[in-house]
């Protein structure tokens, strides 16, 4: 949000900014009770989705957003699909509906309330 970037001791914010944020590293003190270390069970991905994960975090290597880590604290990936895949399947099913190629008989759970999926092919639909 603010492209705060730590290179070594310098530190890379906007100047107005800079001091506020040089004040807090000196100041912090790390808390004096001892924290124990966690760690997930990892769960379970598809092949595809580990693969998309692996992608995801190497391309978040190279643009510098995660660093790699030795870290005894660890917490499990969660894929969360997009809902905009759903609005585009359900764009491309009226579109073959409409060829007459298919019936469309009621879009999926999760895009049935939104306002720009219930006007497809210029047609309301009963649910929304």
């Amino acid at each position: 949000m603010y492209s705060i970037v730590e290179t070594g001791s310098n530190i890379d914010a906007s100047p107005q900014y800079k001091p506020m944020i040089e004040s807090m590293i000196a100041e912090y003190k790390p808390a004096e009770e001892r924290t124990k270390p966690f760690r997930h069970q990892q769960n379970r991905h598809s092949a595809m989705e580990s693969e998309s994960i692996t992608k995801q975090v190497d391309a978040w290597l190279q643009d510098g957003i995660v660093r790699k880590s030795s870290s005894n604290f660890a917490s499990r990936v969660v894929v969360v699909k997009k809902l905009q895949a759903q609005v585009k399947d359900a764009l491309r099913d009226a579109e073959e509906a409409k060829a007459g190629k298919e019936e469309l008989q009621e879009l999926p759970t999760a895009t049935q309330r939104s306002s720009s999926v219930c006007r497809l092919s210029e047609s309301t639909w009963p649910s929304c």
